[in-house]
């Protein structure tokens, strides 16, 4: 696989979305699960996995 697509893309200009996510400390998930944050990332293969996680921010309406 080349990494080309097949799919036409004149039309999805506007697709574009923007997702903020941030590395957070264990100790201050449950801060951020209250603002509506959710983990993406465990981080569990890696050895930043004992500090933190990767948390996305909720989409603005």
């Amino acid at each position: 696989m080349n990494g080309m697509t097949n799919l036409h893309t004149d039309d999805q200009s506007n697709t574009t979305k923007t997702k903020i996510l941030r590395y957070v400390l264990h100790q201050d998930v449950k801060k951020y699960e209250d603002m509506g944050w959710k983990v993406t990332g465990d981080l569990s293969h890696s050895h930043h996995g004992q500090y933190s996680v990767i948390m996305q921010a909720p989409d603005k309406k």
